[in-house]
């Protein structure tokens, strides 16, 4: 797949609100259960970035998510 096909259909990118919004864009779409974070491809990413984005995502990322999955309903 070419990188750019990656970027802008497999991979989310961005901060909190632009990877909340495009997840909960996709649950709304598709909707899911769950779906695979992957941080630091192919171990790309020093271990303090990728505990970075792990923190971002549980603290502010995650919980906008549920808000908005809870407001769609099952």
């Amino acid at each position: 797949m070419e990188a750019e096909r990656w970027l802008n259909e497999v991979a989310i990118v961005g901060g909190p609100d632009t990877v909340a919004a495009r997840i909960a864009a996709l649950d709304e779409e598709f909707g899911f259960g769950n779906f695979m974070l992957v941080t630091g491809f192919l171990g790309n990413l020093p271990q303090e970035d990728v505990v970075r984005t792990l923190k971002l995502f549980a603290e502010e990322v995650r919980p906008r998510v549920a808000v908005a999955a809870a407001r769609r309903g099952p």
